[in-house]
């Protein structure tokens, strides 16, 4: 019988590495930010698959880069650099001390 959830999870996973080809920040007013800026969303997936268990893993990120030169005149009085992330783990055995919510549970 095959494995729905699987299957599933990996069309997510193509899915997203597809359209990410798709999304420029030319397509969208780059002057959101101001002068100066530039910005661009990121969206990964990112499947492990173990060939000794049935347990494949997944951790799905979606972004935003935002580069913006602050300026006077002719000078360049500073950068900010901010990339916001929204990252989820599935079916994850040992997941990154910073995803502990303190409700951990381990899939086998």
């Amino acid at each position: 019988m095959p494995n729905i959830f699987t299957k599933n999870h990996l069309i997510l996973t193509f899915g997203l590495w597809f359209s990410s080809f798709f999304v420029q920040a030319e397509s969208f007013a780059s002057t959101l930010f101001g002068d100066n800026s530039r910005w661009s969303i990121d969206a990964s997936a990112r499947a492990n698959r173990n060939t000794d268990k049935p347990h494949n893993a997944y951790t799905y990120s979606l972004g935003l880069d935002v580069h913006k030169v602050f300026s006077r005149g002719n000078k360049d009085l500073g950068t900010l650099m901010l990339q916001p992330y929204l990252v989820t783990l599935n079916n994850v055995n040992a997941a990154p001390f910073y995803f502990d919510d303190g409700d951990a549970q381990t899939h086998r």
